[in-house]
């Protein structure tokens, strides 16, 4: 069973600067509490990064993935996992997008792509996925106000 969704999140800062930010400190940041999942390794942002999460709750399982392209340009990058994923997890596929609005406002789109082994865990592991990209606007907002704090400030 295939699931694909876009989630937008609102950013008041250049897109430039934004995309430029999202990096390895962000992905510690938006990590969901300890006791659901403990990051192994984070390499980055960059292309052949890999990225590696021990999740603890509420299915045990190592999910790797690597970033497969990165576009500073076109202000993207996309990280995809074909081999080791979650149970009930065939394919996952993740492009992170800054979006131009204004000069000083931009939107972070989270395109998500997955594929699951089973419907019936399917169903719920997309409410789960989709709500926690979700709940990342906050986390995003709270990240971003404190950069721009900092480059108000230097």
């Amino acid at each position: 069973m295939k699931f694909s969704w876009v989630v937008r999140h609102p950013i008041p800062l250049n897109a430039k600067v934004v995309f430029d930010h999202l990096d390895g400190r962000l992905f510690e940041v938006l990590q969901p509490p300890k006791w659901m999942a403990k990051i192994i390794r984070n390499d980055g942002v960059e292309q052949g990064d890999e990225i590696w999460v021990k999740l603890l709750f509420p299915l045990p399982g190592l999910w790797k993935t690597q970033i497969i392209k990165r576009d500073v340009e076109g202000l993207f990058f996309i990280d995809e996992s074909k081999e080791q994923l979650p149970i009930g997890m065939r394919y996952w596929k993740h492009i992170h997008r800054v979006e131009h609005v204004g000069e000083n406002s931009c939107r972070i789109e989270e395109d998500i792509e997955w594929e699951s082994s089973n419907h019936f865990l399917g169903f719920f592991l997309n409410i789960g996925f989709w709500l926690m990209m979700r709940v990342r606007r906050k986390v995003y907002q709270k990240y971003f106000e404190k950069i721009a704090f900092t480059l108000d400030n230097s």
